[in-house]
């Protein structure tokens, strides 16, 4: 504020355009990705906010021009909710369901992880070499970051890959359901404590040893009573 002159007020003013902007982009996410393929918006709206990042350290001159360099930066912030709808859409799509929480953890790790770098090594920056100096370094690092994805397969995707999903979705439904009928089927397995006492299963005839255990009469053993036993049933 005080380097480029804006007062308070107008640099409320110019942080809510780039709150409304990004409320537009939302609604436009869709829209965008049906009109010029899924692989030209993601990397578009990559590009848009590495360009938007860059207007702000090149903001200069008088408090008008320098408002306009920072509303142009802050109308950059519609491809902000474009750029997440699509990273994230995309990251549900080629991941198998099984995957997907341990994919999501550590995205979030390595985003979130690298922050405090980042800041250590801005504040670093900036100490030695300005705080515009800093800010460009930073710009200029998000735009070739979007090298990445300019030089891969994504930018020939029109839609995303359902097709693959939804087979890889259907086989996984498929292997948990015959995984349930088998865990079930084995549950109502009759165990040995079952035969005999179960009322809707066969009795078992005794064989000649238990009635021959039985033969021996009143004995106080526990092997016979229970020769008896069977030999009753």
């Amino acid at each position: 504020m005080h380097e480029l002159g804006l007062t308070a007020a107008l640099l409320g003013i110019i942080i809510a355009i780039g709150g409304t902007s990004g409320l537009f982009g939302a609604f436009l996410a869709e829209w965008l990705v049906r009109r010029f393929g899924f692989g030209r918006t993601f990397i578009g709206s990559a590009v848009v906010i590495g360009i938007a990042m860059l207007l702000i350290p090149l903001a200069h001159g008088s408090v008008a021009v320098c408002s306009a360099f920072l509303i142009a930066s802050q109308l950059g912030d519609l491809a902000w909710p474009v750029y997440n709808i699509s990273e994230r859409s995309l990251r549900q799509a080629i991941t198998p369901d099984r995957l997907l929480g341990r994919v999501n953890s550590s995205m979030r790790l390595l985003f979130h992880g690298v922050l405090p770098l980042g800041a250590l090594a801005g504040g670093a920056i900036a100490q030695a070499m300005g705080v515009r100096q800093a800010l460009l370094i930073g710009a200029i690092g998000v735009l070739l970051s979007t090298m990445w994805l300019v030089f891969s397969p994504v930018r020939r995707l029109r839609e995303l890959p359902h097709e693959h999903h939804s087979r890889e979705k259907l086989n996984y439904r498929k292997d948990t359901e015959l995984r349930v009928a088998r865990d079930r089927e084995r549950s109502t397995w009759p165990t040995s404590r079952h035969i005999g006492t179960d009322h809707t299963s066969q009795r078992q005839p005794p064989t000649k040893s238990h009635l021959y255990l039985a033969s021996f009469g009143a004995g106080d053993s526990t092997c016979c009573r229970k020769a008896r036993s069977c030999a009753r049933n």
